[in-house]
């Protein structure tokens, strides 16, 4: 460490530390210490998240009406006749369908035994929202997107459901990472191989991944055609025929059924056209009511946020931005046709992407207001959180007071 030299009265030479290099040391360590007090509390956040997904599976409440025919269907079907379509109009993806009927044919017939894919799959997404939000955001804002998807009611609710939307947000999350990984790596065959399985084996657990799937390779085509890199196209070229070819399969067996039963058409809601404000409020309420109540005004606060978080991708890292938001795009259009519902659980899958979004705009608020004698950074973070901490709280209290 460099020094200065200064007399004293008694004439001897004192060596004392560089004011700049003290100053430097004072502020690393602050920087360490913001750190590892952020890290810290991010994983306190998924331990909570985890604690409270357990609370609710060990709850183990009575099957519902949908949980109950689902449980018909797999309980009295074989493999292969799980590969035909349901009973009660129903639709599974057929690996999530096996999975279960695998759990059913080991553990039994109770409920803890068929829900327990998804709570492995909940307590997973939770271990993995940590190293998403780090890649992707500040270490501050990291933090908000953990402890928005850890109190996320509905991913709580649906990590300990008979159906496949708790699922959803794992194998999403799951292929955000292995993309991301990818887009920031050079081509190898390892780096293609990873890729191309991934992609192969997550659409048959979940279907609304392909819309994850799709916009991978939408990132994949504008990563290359951004920096003229025709190599890594033509590299990726074979994993994305290899990809259309599995879900050409995937539709066959599974899919086809289920978009061509009618009573599917006429049961939920779908996207006919963006001609008025209720269209728009539809999209709003399906999207971000999973996040806050839809009737409050609190979810104002998360679409502002949320809408920031877009600017702020667009800006600072465009493939990110395509890998994110672009499966948003493909399900709205495949609402248009009909063939995706315009209903809250639907969009579970896209939970991951909305909690960034939402941490990212939330950051650029906190920076935006650094200057402001008015606590405004404070209050957009008190009422993000609010909606979700209450919830999960009431939800846990109540089952308390069951048992």
């Amino acid at each position: 460490m460099s020094s200065e030299q200064i007399d004293n009265p008694s004439g001897t030479i004192v060596q004392t530390p560089s004011r700049l290099n003290v100053g430097s040391s004072h502020s690393r360590f602050r920087e360490f210490q913001e750190w590892f007090n952020c890290s810290r509390l991010l994983w306190i956040l998924v331990l909570v998240g985890i604690a409270v997904r357990l609370e609710q599976y060990i709850f183990n409440r009575s099957l519902w009406l949908d949980e109950s025919l689902m449980a018909l269907n797999i309980l009295h079907r074989s493999f292969r006749q799980l590969t035909q379509q349901l009973d009660f109009h129903l639709v599974g993806p057929l690996a999530w369908l096996f999975t279960e009927k695998a759990c059913n044919l080991l553990f039994g017939n109770r409920e803890m035994a068929l829900r327990l894919p998804q709570i492995l799959s909940g307590v997973l997404a939770m271990l993995l929202i940590p190293l998403l939000a780090k890649r992707l955001l500040p270490q501050r804002a990291a933090v908000v997107a953990v402890g928005l998807f850890a109190l996320s009611r509905p991913l709580i609710y649906y990590a300990s459901e008979l159906k496949p939307y708790g699922s959803d947000a794992f194998f999403a999350l799951l292929l955000w990472l292995v993309g991301f990984w990818a887009l920031e790596r050079r081509v190898s065959v390892a780096t293609l191989v990873v890729v191309a399985l991934c992609g192969l084996a997550v659409t048959w657990f979940s279907h609304p991944v392909l819309f994850v799937l799709a916009g991978l390779g939408a990132a994949i085509v504008w990563s290359a055609i951004e920096n003229r890199d025709w190599r890594r196209l033509a590299a990726f070229t074979p994993v994305l025929l290899l990809w259309a070819v599995s879900f050409a399969v995937n539709y066959t067996i599974s899919l086809r059924a289920g978009s061509h039963d009618p009573q599917l058409r006429v049961s939920y809601p779908f996207l006919l056209s963006i001609r008025h404000f209720g269209d728009v409020e539809a999209i709003f309420e399906s999207i971000f009511g999973l996040q806050q109540n839809p009737n409050t005004l609190l979810l104002g606060v998360a679409i502002l946020a949320f809408t920031i978080g877009c600017f702020y991708f667009w800006r600072h890292n465009r493939i990110a931005f395509s890998f994110l938001f672009t499966p948003l795009v493909f399900v709205l259009l495949a609402s248009a046709f009909h063939r995706y519902p315009l209903t809250g659980r639907f969009y579970i899958f896209f939970m991951p992407a909305v909690v960034i979004a939402i941490a990212a705009g939330a950051d650029q608020i906190r920076l935006a207001a650094r200057s402001s004698t008015l606590p405004i950074a404070t209050a957009v973070f008190v009422l993000l959180f609010f909606q979700p901490a209450f919830s999960t709280a009431e939800m846990v209290c109540l089952e308390s007071l069951a048992d």
